[in-house]
């Protein structure tokens, strides 16, 4: 049984690959946007064949939510993880009478698990995202789990939430955009766009402190980690691992 101890040595790899420069960033050679075959890398825009694959993960997307309503209205959440975002969003559901399968959430972290479930299956976890520096530390017999990896996509799971919302906006499709909007710049733009796509925003900014923030994030890690670990872990968190 995996014990709190293997999981907090576990974290302390994974940090160190993470760490600037290492081999689990978004600017890692092995990233799925540092791909020439599936990129054109220096302008960042995905090549023909990747694009249709966007196309299809969006369509999935899309029609798998057959119950969002079209009124033009938009929750945005803003605040780091752990700040208790989720709890605000269902008490802004509520306020607007509505029921959660009425709204699109749009959040990156979603596709993220796509591409990787994605990559598992044409091969190209295996063959291009895993980096030398983890096959060497799963030949030495440390597990992996693919939402370990999650920062190999990074930049192509945030193209894909940034198209799944241009799309809903253009439908007039109900929004939850789940977002930190601790760029301001970005924050603007944001809400200047779906002022002008007309439609009615709640906004829930949620705030903590930052040693809560990591001790809430590193829980839940740590939880999802030990459920795959142990066997307990159900559906998604069973295949990819506990949240990233």
């Amino acid at each position: 049984m995996t014990t709190e101890d293997h999981a907090a040595t576990h974290r302390a790899t994974l940090e160190r690959l993470g760490a600037d420069g290492g081999p689990l960033t978004a600017q890692s050679k092995t990233a799925t946007a540092q791909n020439p075959e599936w990129f054109n890398v220096r302008r960042g825009e995905p090549r023909q064949d990747r694009r249709r694959l966007h196309n299809e993960i969006l369509a999935r997307f899309i029609e798998s939510r057959t119950e969002v309503r079209r009124d033009k209205k938009a929750i945005v959440l803003a605040g780091p993880p752990g700040a208790g975002k989720s709890t605000a969003q269902a008490a802004l559901i509520q306020a607007t009478r509505t029921q959660p399968e009425h709204w699109l959430p749009i959040n990156a972290d979603d596709f993220k698990d796509e591409l990787l479930q994605q990559a598992r299956q044409d091969g190209s976890y295996d063959s291009y995202l895993v980096p030398d520096e983890v096959r060497a530390l799963e030949a030495a017999g440390e597990k992996f789990y693919p939402r370990e990896l999650a920062a190999l996509v990074h930049t192509e799971s945030s193209i894909l939430a940034k198209k799944a919302r241009n799309e809903a906006l253009e439908a007039g499709m109900n929004v939850i955009i789940d977002g930190t909007l601790g760029n301001e710049k970005q924050a603007r733009i944001l809400l200047d766009r779906l002022q002008a796509a007309g439609y009615d925003v709640l906004v829930a900014d949620v705030e903590t402190t930052q040693n809560v923030s990591e001790a809430r994030t590193m829980g839940r890690w740590e939880r999802g980690y030990l459920d795959a670990e142990n066997g307990t872990a159900t559906g998604p968190d069973a295949e990819l691992g506990g949240d990233s």
